[in-house]
């Protein structure tokens, strides 16, 4: 004889019901903090996210700064070539003098969009799927 449940299987606070298999239901442990049930992402993943959204947003804000530098200091200039020539020697010199600054900003900036969760890949949850 096979009892029969009346109601919805009760599952510990920490698990989530998945996939019905062959009339068995597995359960996965899902972390979830006072039953919003959003989805912890673990802290490995987030650090190593945070460490590969350094390369390209150092790139992104060198690239921006070195334009910006560039533009003003080729405004000047009769032809195309001398303003590309100035801009690329003012860049240069810009980042010579104040590179070291330039990347502690950066740092900054990068540290600061990781920590709050700005970052593809750094927030404490996992987006909903929907």
């Amino acid at each position: 004889m096979v009892a029969q449940i009346a109601g919805p299987a009760k599952l510990h606070p920490g698990y989530l019901a998945g996939v019905h298999n062959g009339g068995q239901v597995e359960a996965k442990s899902v972390n979830t903090v006072s039953g919003n049930g959003l989805e912890q992402r673990s802290i490995l993943a987030r650090i190593c996210f945070t460490i590969l959204w350094f390369l390209p947003l150092v790139f992104i804000i060198n690239m921006v700064v070195g334009g910006i530098v560039g533009g003003f200091a080729g405004t000047n200039t009769a032809t195309f070539q001398g303003g590309y020539d100035a801009g690329s020697r003012a860049a240069r010199d810009f980042f010579r003098h104040y590179g070291h600054v330039i990347l502690g900003g950066e740092t900054v900036i990068w540290l600061g969009l990781a920590y709050f969760g700005f970052l593809p890949g750094t927030g404490k949850f996992k987006r909903k799927k929907m």
